[in-house]
């Protein structure tokens, strides 16, 4: 099957392949070599957003306590984490 991209970038998927396929899906696209691919994504339900959710919430406490215990504030992080960027990019820029 052969399809064209409109001077939009937009691409219409051929019908027999798209039957499946609901209005809205959304997908990833990746280009690798000389080839376009579109890989489905599944919507997480609002449940497991939930669930995600509070092992984030819970994750972040124990990171929270962690630092606390290490005395460190998440400003303190923050600094650290801008610090490295900062050499690592110096060091980019002197190679």
């Amino acid at each position: 099957m052969i399809t064209t991209m409109s001077t939009k970038g937009q691409v219409v998927i051929p019908r027999k392949i798209r039957e499946d396929l609901d209005p809205g899906t959304a997908f990833t696209v990746q280009r690798e070599d000389d080839m376009i691919i579109l890989k489905k994504v599944k919507r997480m339900t609002e449940e497991e957003w939930k669930r995600a959710n509070d092992r984030l919430d819970k994750s972040a406490a124990k990171s929270q306590r962690e630092l606390e215990k290490l005395g460190l504030t998440e400003q303190d992080v923050i600094n650290m984490a801008l610090e490295y960027r900062y050499e690592r990019a110096s060091r980019t820029r002197t190679s």
